[in-house]
């Protein structure tokens, strides 16, 4: 019984790191996009307004 506990604890904690790790790389890809897109609409609102 206690066996089988610690290797459900062990399972989900490299679950939660493969969970953090999936996120902290969405986040980066979405700062990536968005910086991206403000690059893009800033220069283009520049290029409206000049």
């Amino acid at each position: 019984m206690w066996r089988k506990r610690g290797g459900q604890v062990n399972g989900r904690q490299k679950q939660h790191q493969l969970l953090l790790f999936l996120v902290l790389a969405d986040t980066g890809n979405s700062l990536t996009l968005h910086t991206g897109l403000h690059n893009t609409l800033h220069t283009h609102t520049h290029t409206v307004f000049s």
